[in-house]
């Protein structure tokens, strides 16, 4: 039973659910019941290895080496716990959820509603790589930003109308919440990754140092690096800036709140420079308030989950604990 979104009448099953973004692929097994809070079990996420700052056919070829792997680690996990009596239940998955990051799904805004559409290209590629593995377990796919806004909705009871910008590797959205609903979509083409090859070229420092160097400045004009930060951060804020302007007929001026996902340890990170950065600031309507989605939020409507939670698959697991358990 999902706290967020109230009770079900399903018994216990399980489903796999996979996380494909711009720069990783995320995986593990969700035990949802109607009587008890989901479980994530098998927790995974593959970084994709590309070089420089690739083209959408360059990350689709690294999706797909990556996939594989994905969806023999759920189905390893899977196996192992059929063998172990206490959860043989847990290791019979009886669906796999697919959740699409931008830019493989595409949203249409009709009367304003979104309507995702994934890439044909990127159906196929996944649907013959989940056939070879799960043959013919029902197999859904659902537009990451379409269902993770109701669920910070329903996370932080939010009734007014927000903004939940969502940074991948590659590639931001920005997705506009009306009453727990998505009524507008827009994509910018900057990601985490685009900050950390910034540091690396402009600061000369290597990718792990530049992960490390953001996970602990406590603002975004700290140290010797600030420069550099200068050069990424002007590019997300014109980015940023054309994308919000498109979702301003559809009300996103009238945002009080402004809700960051992005990967760990960047989130806090993206959130003060959302404060801090004038250009971004003035993008949101005068009085707003931003806040950074971390896993803390959503772990504590899960029953068990890993150490470390993965915060998409932690709003994932909630999401189809409320759409599979009725």
């Amino acid at each position: 039973m999902s706290p967020v979104f109230g009770k079900k009448k399903r018994e216990e099953s399980t489903v796999a659910i996979l996380d494909i973004e711009s720069g990783s692929i995320g995986a593990g097994l969700v035990r949802i019941s109607s009587k008890n809070k989901p479980k994530l079990f098998g927790q995974e996420r593959k970084r994709l290895n590309v070089r420089g700052a690739p083209t959408a056919s360059a990350l689709l070829k690294e999706i797909e080496k990556e996939l594989h792997h994905s969806l023999l680690h759920v189905s390893t996990v899977a196996a192992r716990m059929r063998t172990h009596s206490p959860l043989s239940g847990v290791g019979e998955v009886d669906r796999i959820a697919v959740f699409l990051h931008s830019p493989w799904v595409a949203s249409e805004i009709k009367l304003e509603k979104v309507l995702p559409r994934a890439h044909d290209s990127t159906l196929d590629l996944l649907r013959t790589s989940v056939e070879d593995i799960f043959d013919t377990i029902p197999t859904t796919f659902h537009a990451f930003s379409a269902t993770a806004t109701p669920v910070v909705h329903g996370l932080f009871n939010e009734p007014q109308a927000a903004l939940v910008c969502t940074i991948g590797g590659e590639v931001a959205e920005l997705s506009l919440l009306k009453g727990g609903m998505l009524h507008g979509h827009a994509t910018i083409p900057v990601g985490f990754n685009t900050i950390l090859r910034t540091l690396e070229t402009h600061a000369g420092i290597s990718r792990p140092e530049a992960i490390s160097a953001i996970s602990l400045a406590r603002s975004t004009r700290e140290l010797e690096w600030a420069e550099a930060l200068t050069h990424a951060i002007k590019r997300f804020t014109a980015e940023m800036s054309d994308a919000t302007a498109t979702l301003n007929p559809l009300g996103a001026q009238d945002a009080q709140r402004v809700f960051v996902i992005s990967p760990s340890p960047s989130t806090e990170w993206f959130a003060r420079m959302f404060t801090e950065d004038e250009k971004i600031s003035n993008l949101f309507a005068r009085g707003s308030t931003v806040r950074p989605v971390l896993a803390r939020h959503a772990s504590g409507f899960l029953a068990s989950h890993p150490a470390s939670p993965d915060l998409p698959l932690l709003l994932e697991s909630l999401f189809v604990d409320t759409r599979f358990g009725n």
